[in-house]
């Protein structure tokens, strides 16, 4: 800070500003003196610190975000499995020779809740399977099985029809993971599975036995509940999983024997 004195007999009191300095002009005994200060600009800005704690909390939201959006897509994807589900039931109420929903939730025995033979679609568990109350509606029951239990029903499959689907949840991607084939045993079978996680169906024809005529292009994730269903429909299979259309083939013969 300095004083300049000034041979000024009268001087009017005013303040100014000049780059990087304040001044104020003042009197004293008759005399006018300029007060000159420097006015340095102070240099701002975030320690190391706190920017570390910034990015912490960048961090920390960023994962809640996507855990959240992960969660959404998921009962997303299974709302549209359920309304697709629901849609296939109202479509083949009236020539359906199977539904089975395990709401026994024990015991060896499997109902069929809608058939147009109820005596002949009813199944048996075989094996040891375990019940659970694990589904992807949160009510009713399950069945997990271990690679040889499963369910036995006499329900028939038409040779240029049907519609096979079902809710699963694979623990593993090994092994077979059949979902559901017709017959029980021999080897004209019309199976839908997924080895390897990636779902796939096909049936023999009279001829042949690919049982890969028409394949998902997606791996499914274990521990996640997917609806998956194949329709063949004259010549033409469609697959799907949770609703959406993943592999269609055309070209085929019908299923021989039934």
């Amino acid at each position: 800070m300095s004083l300049d004195k000034l041979s000024i007999k009268h001087c009017t009191l005013l303040v100014c500003r000049r780059k990087n300095k304040y001044c104020r002009w003042f009197q004293d005994n008759g005399l006018c003196f300029i007060l000159v200060k420097n006015m340095k600009k102070k240099q701002t800005g975030f320690t190391i610190v706190e920017l570390l704690i910034v990015i912490v909390v960048i961090g920390i939201l960023a994962a809640i975000t996507i855990v959240a959006y992960n969660g959404i897509q998921d009962r997303a994807r299974l709302a549209r499995g359920m309304a697709f589900a629901s849609q296939m039931k109202k479509k083949h109420y009236m020539d359906t020779t199977g539904h089975w929903q395990l709401d026994e939730c024990t015991g060896g025995n499997a109902a069929s809740v809608e058939s147009t033979d109820e005596s002949r679609a009813n199944g048996t568990i075989v094996g040891t399977p375990t019940w659970s109350t694990d589904t992807p509606t949160g009510t009713g029951c399950s069945l997990q099985t271990n690679g040889t239990a499963r369910i036995i029903t006499p329900a028939i499959l038409g040779a240029n029809y049907y519609f096979k689907a079902a809710w699963v949840k694979f623990t593993s991607c090994s092994g077979n993971n059949n979902i559901i084939s017709s017959p029980d045993s021999g080897g004209t079978d019309a199976p839908l599975f997924a080895p390897t996680c990636r779902v796939r169906a096909g049936h023999f024809d009279g001829t042949t036995s690919n049982y890969s005529r028409v394949l998902s292009p997606n791996t499914l994730t274990t521990g996640k509940w997917y609806h998956i269903a194949v329709e063949f429909n004259n010549g033409t299979y469609r697959l799907y999983e949770d609703g959406k259309e993943v592999g269609t083939s055309s070209g085929h013969l019908p299923l021989s024997p039934v």
